[in-house]
């Protein structure tokens, strides 16, 4: 037997000892785990994990419907409103600077300002049903990769999205799971409804911040290409932090931050809902008492 049929006959013994399948018969075998199924009750090009049984469905489909408010009232324009007001308390006073050529720091800040300007064209064309066919958005309900495990600072985790991308390839998909903690969080229907006669309560946009809409909104500004360029990250994900952040650090951070444009839609949307006078800050802001204590969460963001 030559060395080379006497190889092959180790190896085929070895595989049939340790009962070793093919690559293929492998992968199918994980595929089957995670089946998705075409989606039409929210974005385009959609999937969902069918773990999604009919109430998780329905919770999806109604943070969809109402984060589209937040998104309909960030990015259409109601004449007389001062968007601009807004914008710089969340996005910084900077959110629509722009320097002639030459000047120091202009390609920074024009750079700065064109991604903001696309994020808001992009989120307005997403939730109007617009996206390129070789791009997917995937919902998960179940979290094989432990996901949805509690933070650095050991607080529950609401909702990870993640980017699918294979190098040299145009096709891309968005991946977001929705952990429990999602799922047990109110509406922003029921929100708007227990306030609907408190006019001082109104103005506090913490009344407001917590329901299924607000965390979706959010979690679509994570869309790389899709929503935002560069990537948006996480600095701060409470409205008292995002607030404080774009006073103190200003649009250098605040662009990058989800939680800022989240906020910035939630703000404009509970304005113009109740016609409030001013648009709603944060309980302190309100109240004029002394702000809390907060830090970056990922300050290794560039």
């Amino acid at each position: 037997m030559s060395p080379l049929a006497l190889l092959v006959a180790v190896w085929l013994s070895l595989a049939a000892a340790l009962n070793i399948s093919h690559p293929h018969t492998v992968v199918e075998r994980q595929m089957k785990q995670f089946i998705f199924v075409d989606y039409n009750e929210a974005f385009p090009n959609m999937k969902i994990d069918v773990s999604c049984d009919d109430t998780k469905k329905k919770i999806l489909k109604t943070a969809w419907k109402e984060s589209k408010l937040l998104a309909k009232a960030q990015t259409k324009h109601v004449k007389g409103y001062d968007y601009d007001l807004v914008h710089r308390t969340w996005l910084g006073e900077d959110w629509n600077r722009t320097l002639d050529f030459g000047l120091p720091n202009a390609i920074d800040i024009n750079n700065r300002t064109r991604s903001i300007s696309k994020a808001f064209k992009r989120i307005k064309l997403l939730y109007a049903g617009v996206m390129k066919s070789n791009t997917e958005i995937l919902w998960w309900c179940q979290d094989p990769d432990d996901r949805c495990e509690p933070d650095s600072r050991g607080l529950a985790t609401i909702a990870e999205t993640w980017l699918d991308k294979k190098k040299g390839s145009t096709d891309s998909k968005h991946h977001t799971v929705w952990c429990e903690e999602f799922l047990k969080r109110e509406t922003l229907g029921e929100q708007v409804a227990r306030y609907d006669q408190n006019k001082p309560e109104q103005h506090v946009i913490d009344n407001f911040e917590e329901n299924t809409a607000v965390t979706m909104f959010h979690e679509t500004f994570h869309f790389p290409y899709l929503v935002s360029w560069p990537r948006i990250k996480d600095y701060t994900d409470d409205s008292d932090s995002a607030y404080q952040m774009a006073e103190v650090l200003g649009t250098t951070k605040a662009y990058r931050n989800a939680h800022s444009y989240a906020m910035d839609g939630l703000a404009i949307y509970i304005q113009q809902k109740f016609q409030l006078d001013s648009p709603p800050a944060p309980r302190w802001v309100i109240e004029g008492t002394k702000p809390p204590a907060w830090k970056l969460i990922d300050q290794r963001v560039p």
